[in-house]
């Protein structure tokens, strides 16, 4: 694969956020990690709610609904398990992705087998991020294909 071609296929996977205008979540006690996070993606057209704490996530979940929920694993109110299990409970199409500086694999393995989409380490850059979501939205997409597909198997017989 030539490198420009690489370099297309890398812009294009980066644009899947942009394509869908999002409604995002973003559940972080570090007020830098918010601000960081919320420009990245506001600049991608994303619709960005902070919230600084778990409780407030929760509340902001029960009010709204969201494409993508990115949140912190250990934070006050609640923990991002919480956060996990009611986005999932309320939407389980809604994306979340568990953030944490947390280095175990025990807290990465819960977080997966809990219904999370992604796990991210901290610190994390803007590409990484970028990669994490739009895999994310790649899934959901074959997911929904793939349901399709049996819905329409399903109609044949």
């Amino acid at each position: 694969m030539t490198t420009q071609k690489m370099l297309s296929t890398r812009i294009a996977k980066q644009d899947l956020i942009t394509d869908r205008s999002c409604d995002i979540l973003l559940v972080d006690d570090n007020p830098n990690i918010l601000a960081i996070m919320s420009a990245c993606l506001e600049k991608k057209g994303s619709s960005i709610t902070k919230a600084s704490d778990g409780r407030a996530g929760l509340e902001a979940i029960k009010k709204n609904s969201y494409d993508l929920v990115i949140t912190d694993l250990k934070m006050p109110g609640a923990n991002g398990f919480a956060i996990l299990k009611e986005a999932k409970r309320i939407n389980p199409d809604t994306i979340v992705i568990i953030a944490s500086g947390n280095q175990q694999f025990e807290s990465a393995i819960e977080a997966l087998h809990l219904g999370a989409d992604s796990y991210l380490l901290k610190p994390f850059g803007v590409d990484e991020l970028y990669r994490h979501i739009n895999q994310c939205f790649e899934k959901l997409e074959q997911k929904k294909r793939n349901m399709a597909s049996d819905e329409y198997l399903r109609t044949l017989k």
